[in-house]
């Protein structure tokens, strides 16, 4: 990875997001979010350098952790199928979190603030200013489809509502594609895929 941080093993980013959503009629503590103090659903993307969303997870109700969602999609397995070339003497890659995620091989997240050592303080700055990639990547869903990010449009008992959010990141990814990549792919000087690359790996999946 280019473009500012210090390490050149990371392939991405890894963060959740909640998308407010209307008071449904029915059973509304079952999407109410105490952190949020309101209702809405929980989703959790992979950002990569070339501004795709690689991977979105959810909808997700209640107040679970992003480690939850992580979890429950298995998705330390995929990164270890995914990223793990140490068998033929290259790399294991890996994600980078905010604190909410664990350390693995292929997870990495900041350095505790609690007796971290300058050069910890250094990583951690420079880390956190790279990886507001992936929600800026969420932001861009909610320019390019302002109805999803407004509550009283998003309703569960009458529409798919995480359904729509999953078809605007889709949609956002196409544009990217269409367009030769947007902010966060010049950043990173990293190119996306033609729109063709992109249906055709989504197909293989």
């Amino acid at each position: 990875m280019k473009k500012g941080a210090p390490v050149r093993s990371c392939v991405g980013f890894i963060d959740g997001t909640f998308n407010r959503i209307a008071r449904p009629r029915e059973n509304q503590e079952v999407v109410y979010n105490g952190h949020y103090r309101g209702h809405g659903l929980k989703y959790q993307a992979i950002v990569t350098p070339d501004g795709i969303t690689s991977s979105i997870i959810g909808p997700e109700t209640g107040n679970h952790h992003d480690m939850h969602m992580y979890r429950l999609a298995d998705t330390e397995r995929r990164l270890f199928d995914a990223f793990d070339f140490t068998s033929v003497g290259r790399p294991c890659y890996h994600l980078y979190g905010d604190s909410a995620y664990a350390n693995s091989a292929v997870m990495a997240r900041p350095f505790r603030i609690t007796n971290a050592s300058e050069d910890d303080t250094v990583f951690n700055t420079e880390m956190s200013r790279v990886r507001i990639s992936v929600e800026q990547e969420f932001a861009h869903v909610g320019s390019f489809f302002a109805f999803l990010k407004y509550s009283q449009t998003q309703r569960i008992d009458q529409c798919s509502v995480g359904l729509y959010y999953i078809i605007g990141t889709f949609l956002k990814n196409v544009h990217i594609c269409y367009n030769g990549g947007n902010k966060t792919s010049a950043k990173f000087d990293v190119s996306p895929p033609t729109p063709e690359q992109y249906i055709a790996g989504l197909l293989r999946q």
